[in-house]
């Protein structure tokens, strides 16, 4: 289980950006050169200063937000299942905020780079990359759309056996009918559970296959912008 959320990230992107490549190397055929090697360069920067992603993740702060707005039947019902329910699935809002957080945190540089790509394709003198430029935007998405589909996969998987059978199920599960206020001792509960020293170390793990994904992106990215030779 542990190799294989390892490669989740990763492989989708490879296969991704190797297919464009293939695609790309098509285009210089039918250019020559196809591509200014100064703009090549320029964008090029970009991933050099983009290269890691450093902002830490923890998507169980979007979990606890979503128990406190929750209604108490449908939050106790989910309980009662360990999480498990389709009307309220604890590991569907782990991923769904992993992968917000995720598009979030890289959204903001992606941005930046499509604003080059844009400038650069609204250049007379770049006319002829017009067609090069238009097939790495489309990369550019696509490779960020994998990223933060396999990010949210992760997210999704990533704390199921460290909650399964736990006792945290049964003290949550307590508290309903108390007169307790059920879903902010839940939300309390939940948060102390991801701060757990087990749990916090899938935090970390979480964090270094984000961060493996996005260096498989920037990889891609390199081998796209690479300076054709001259023939």
């Amino acid at each position: 289980m542990r190799s294989q959320q390892r490669s989740a990230l990763s492989c989708l992107v490879v296969v991704t950006w190797r297919r464009r490549l293939t695609n790309r190397r098509s285009l210089q055929d039918h250019f020559g050169l196809g591509f200014p090697r100064s703009s090549s360069e320029h964008l090029r920067a970009w991933t050099t200063l983009n290269r890691e992603l450093t902002q830490t993740i923890r998507p169980d702060n979007g979990l606890t937000s979503d128990i406190e707005d929750a209604h108490p039947r449908t939050l106790w019902a989910s309980i009662r299942r360990e999480g498990n329910w389709s009307n309220f699935d604890y590991y569907y809002h782990l991923g769904y905020a992993t992968r917000q957080l995720v598009a979030n945190t890289a959204g903001v540089r992606v941005r930046d780079l499509k604003a080059n790509i844009t400038v650069l394709a609204a250049r007379p003198d770049y006319s002829e990359a017009q067609a090069f430029l238009r097939q790495l935007a489309e990369h550019v998405d696509n490779a960020v759309e994998q990223f933060t589909r396999q990010a949210q996969l992760v997210g999704q998987t990533i704390y199921r056996d460290a909650l399964r059978n736990a006792a945290y199920w049964a003290q949550c599960e307590s508290v309903y009918g108390s007169g307790r206020s059920f879903r902010r001792v839940v939300s309390n509960q939940t948060r102390d559970k991801f701060n757990e020293e087990l749990i916090v170390e899938l935090h970390r793990r979480l964090n270094e296959e984000i961060r493996r994904g996005w260096a498989t992106l920037i990889q891609g990215l390199d081998a796209f912008l690479e300076a054709p030779a001259a023939a």
